[in-house]
């Protein structure tokens, strides 16, 4: 989220004309819903529900959403929920969607969470002046279901100081946010309605910080999406903008656009439809331009070796992301370049990270502490040591002397997760629990890596993986050509280039 705040934007009632941020097209079109889900001149819940047709158990999220575009269509005076009259639904349909985040400088995500808030957003005080009585009597009487039980405890997390005293005042129910977690982790979910795993991964983003709550500060709300999830509400922007400006077409599964639908791997034991999600919420949205994630290497199947390993993953020209299944623990990492051997230097940049998805949900970023210099240690690989992520040392490691975040031993089937609190030359650090320090060895039980690209990196790979066995053959004396000219693929196969069995490039 931005650093313009909303409370500063002071547009008179009269100057403003919604339907100035909308071209003719999709002006009609939302003329169209908006007569079907109305009854003279205004939409009531009932018609509100009976359009969406949610699941039963997402139909708190769906009131939620109805609060949140009664409350905003009242811009700009934002004195409290509005009849939901075709004004009022184009005005809330143009700031979530983000049309006035330029023009006005509002953040589509900051409103739409200020709009679920049970304490008035700060623009509103500087409206009207609410005495500590009537903010009571506001928090007792709010409606709509809440963020508390979602459990988000964000007092682990490094703010601002003066964001969390200008925010200070405003919060959301737990329960709230757990209904909306529940709703995004759903939007990007076509292929599964296990209802139950996503309330489940919605309630643990928040009891991974506080249980002890029933509200969240939007100041910890907003730091948490920061780190965590810097694009989480484009899928709603994107299940907005299909639903109230796309007449319905019969049976389409996909609630999203095609541009902001989440990716799909193309086969994975490890990867379930939520972890994606989760994945996509955290991952750069230039790297999410494909959407099937192709699995390059299975441990359990392609084989637990070093070579086996960069037979399938390295020359794959685009970024990946690494899973590792283990006896007691999920991780998973974003690799932002082709892998490579380190030699004498590690490799990667920035925007790699770390991701924990169990026991706990938490995301391990490059240290951004201005007070040191943080370590560039993002990826070591050596055949001699193993994999390494996140060097905690200012040199490189050896045998008797390696520390990292994330350290996986060159049989690939040891490893070890650890976080070092205020390290003195960190890579990475922890968003949720920056304060403990821990150790973590587990044995592995499968590690599976995909290609975020499309068939063009799948085919730029197999390309320079045939270039080498060529010049290898080659300069061992060997035709990799049969007499008919046709390559051999008994040669290739021993490669690792192709897989006989399923005849596909590897």
């Amino acid at each position: 989220m931005g650093q313009t705040q909303s409370t500063e934007v002071v547009v008179p009632k009269s100057k403003f004309r919604p339907k100035k941020y909308l071209n003719k097209l999709e002006l009609v079109s939302m003329q169209c819903i908006f007569d079907d889900m109305s009854t003279d001149g205004v939409i009531e819940l009932k018609g509100f529900l009976d359009y969406l047709k949610f699941p039963s158990e997402l139909e708190p999220a769906a009131i939620l959403l109805f609060k949140s575009l009664s409350y905003l269509g009242s811009y700009p005076d934002l004195e409290g929920p509005t009849p939901l009259t075709f004004t009022a639904l184009i005005t809330a349909y143009i700031i979530l969607s983000g049309r006035l985040e330029e023009d006005q400088e509002l953040r589509a995500d900051t409103m739409f969470f200020e709009s679920l808030s049970v304490s008035p957003p700060h623009h509103e005080k500087k409206k009207k002046e609410v005495t500590k009585k009537e903010e009571s009597s506001l928090r007792r009487e709010s409606t709509g279901l809440s963020l508390a039980e979602l459990g988000i405890a964000f007092d682990d997390m490094k703010l601002e100081e003066d964001e969390i005293e200008h925010r200070a005042e405003t919060e959301i129910l737990a329960r709230d946010l757990t209904t909306v977690f529940s709703l995004f982790l759903w939007l990007g979910n076509i292929e599964t309605e296990d209802f139950s795993k996503i309330t489940e991964t919605a309630e643990k983003i928040v009891r991974s910080q506080s249980d002890s709550t029933d509200t969240v500060k939007f100041s910890r709300l907003k730091s948490w999406i920061e780190h965590y999830a810097p694009h989480i509400f484009t899928p709603m922007q994107s299940f907005i903008t299909k639903q109230f400006t796309f007449y319905p077409t019969p049976n389409d599964p996909h609630r999203l656009l095609l541009k902001d639908r989440y990716p799909i791997p193309n086969q994975s034991d490890i990867l379930t439809p939520v972890y994606t999600t989760l994945l996509s919420w955290a991952i750069p949205e230039q790297a999410l331009a494909s959407k099937t994630w192709t699995r390059l290497y299975s441990a359990s199947q392609d084989g637990f070796s070093m070579n086996r390993f960069e037979s399938h993953v390295f020359k794959y020209p685009g970024p990946t992301v690494m899973l590792i299944q283990a006896d007691n623990i999920l991780l998973s990492a974003y690799i932002s370049q082709p892998w490579k051997h380190s030699k004498s230097q590690y490799w990667g940049d920035s925007s790699c990270f770390l991701f924990e998805i169990y026991p706990d949900l938490d995301i391990y970023r490059p240290s951004q502490r201005k007070h040191l210099k943080a370590n560039q240690h993002y990826i070591y690989y050596h055949h001699a040591y193993g994999i390494g992520m996140g060097g905690n040392q200012q040199h490189l490691p050896s045998p008797a002397d390696y520390e990292f975040n994330l350290f996986l031993e060159n049989n690939l089937q040891r490893g070890t997760f650890s976080h070092e609190a205020y390290s003195s030359f960190p890579t990475y650090e922890s968003t949720l629990k920056p304060s403990q320090s821990f150790i973590k060895p587990f044995d592995v039980v499968n590690i599976e890596v995909f290609g975020l690209g499309g068939e063009k990196e799948r085919a730029i790979q197999a390309k320079e993986w045939l270039f080498e066995t060529q010049e290898a053959a080659r300069r061992a004396g060997l035709n990799i050509r049969k007499t008919d000219g046709e390559l051999d693929k008994e040669l290739l196969k021993m490669a690792g280039i192709i897989d006989m069995d399923s005849r596909q490039d590897r």
